[in-house]
């Protein structure tokens, strides 16, 4: 008599085990599901921004530089060279910022030197251009990464 109440009970079980267990599948596959399409979106949020910096860097950077060599011919562009320095700051990376701490130096002197002797303001135009030669270098390695003749290729040790 006890045999009678095996099958439909031992059926009824795996019946029970099996819909759970597609319950606790479905949920578990919708979860991870969740989880990529979130992962996905903060990628593609990252590199949009990224490049949005990307561009309004390269955006300020030629404002800046036009700014210096407005200010090498012109002292009365030193407002507009103080503002592209201002703007730069604010969003450049630490190394352009250590160049661009140079660079103001740089101007500073050149505009101090120009009341003084013409010598003294040539020196000062030529520490000021090789400060604008930095400052460039720096931000093409921001915004274009190590130029190509930095870039060592590595041989195989047979060959």
């Amino acid at each position: 008599m006890a045999w009678e109440w095996v099958l439909p009970v031992a059926s009824a079980t795996s019946a029970a085990i099996v819909g759970v267990s597609g319950v606790i599948a479905g949920w578990m596959t919708a979860r991870s599901q969740r989880h990529l399409q979130l992962v996905v979106h903060k990628r593609e949020m990252a590199q949009r921004e990224h490049s949005e910096l990307r561009v309004a860097r390269r955006e300020i950077y030629a404002r800046l530089i036009s700014s210096l060599h407005a200010f090498a011919d012109d002292a009365a562009s030193l407002p507009s060279l103080l503002l592209a320095f201002q703007e730069a700051r604010i969003i450049a990376s630490a190394e352009v910022i250590s160049a661009l701490a140079a660079a103001q130096a740089s101007v500073e002197e050149v505009h101090l030197c120009r009341r003084h002797s013409a010598e003294a303001h040539h020196t000062a135009l030529r520490s000021l251009l090789d400060a604008e030669i930095a400052l460039t270098e720096s931000m093409h390695r921001e915004l274009l990464g190590p130029p190509a003749s930095t870039i060592t290729h590595y041989k195989d040790k047979d060959s």
